[in-house]
């Protein structure tokens, strides 16, 4: 294997200085800016000038300038105070998811800074909300769940993939949540959710819709595909009972044999 190297003098620092941390913080080396971070971690809220000196660069790599957000967290109640300021940043979505990764990273509580980013106008952030939502229990995630879903892009597929990950094993829990929160179940929004979730509770008012006379042709169609995409038992006995239905058979037979 050959290897390049840039010739000349080894950038020099001091490590027990904040502005040698800085620039070690800077290097394109990752086990050299990982020094720059601990030791910024060690100097504590003492740095936290530095670093809001490097935020407010205007010429500052961008890249450069999220290893900042990353340590914020790290560095105190003035640390945090600022990470906190970076969620509302208008100007850049980047900035906001940087801050809420920095926090989650952090092992800070989340679920308040979700629940404010859960509005926010930039598909990108609650897509990172939505995930972040994984390993969370259902009773404290589900209202974030019900703000989401109102904003969801569901013709997004990524958006809509990240919503349905989010709620990986509390899917029943987070679509009840979903049902008693809306009077619009089966907009386009709903019944792409419910088919993303696939949740085994959802499965009597899927059945249900696709036997109602009252459902549009397109709204039927979609319940026997959610119903089909569903790994529960109740799910293949309604798909049976669809099988014997004139109105569905055709649909429900192409899925039970697909």
């Amino acid at each position: 294997n050959l290897r390049s190297a840039v010739t000349g003098t080894r950038p020099k620092f001091d490590l027990k200085t904040i502005d040698g941390a800085i620039t070690a913080l800077k290097s394109p080396a990752i086990n050299t800016r990982y020094l720059g971070f601990m030791a910024l971690k060690r100097h504590g809220e003492k740095a936290v000038p530095a670093l809001e000196k490097m935020l407010s660069d205007p010429s500052a790599n961008r890249f450069v300038t999220a290893r900042a957000i990353w340590l914020l967290p790290h560095l105190g109640k003035s640390g945090r105070a600022i990470c906190e300021m970076l969620l509302n940043n208008k100007r850049d979505p980047q900035v906001r998811i940087a801050a809420y990764r920095a926090f989650r990273r952090a092992g800070q509580d989340i679920l308040p800074y979700a629940a404010k980013l859960a509005t926010d106008t930039d598909t990108g952030v609650r897509r990172d909300v939505a995930l972040s939502m994984r390993d969370l229990p259902a009773d404290k995630t589900k209202s974030i769940f019900i703000t989401l879903a109102k904003n969801l892009e569901v013709d997004d597929k990524n958006a809509l993939e990240a919503f349905g990950l989010g709620a990986a094993n509390k899917e029943n829990e987070i679509w009840l949540a979903l049902k008693d929160a809306s009077e619009q179940r089966w907009t386009e929004r709903g019944l792409k959710i419910t088919w993303r979730l696939g949740a085994s509770a959802s499965v009597p008012d899927l059945l249900n819709l696709a036997q109602s006379k009252e459902a549009t042709g397109e709204q039927r169609a979609f319940a026997i595909e959610a119903l089909a995409f569903i790994n529960d038992k109740s799910a293949a006995n309604a798909m049976l009972t669809l099988c014997d239905n004139p109105l569905t058979k055709k649909d429900a037979t192409y899925w039970l044999f697909r």
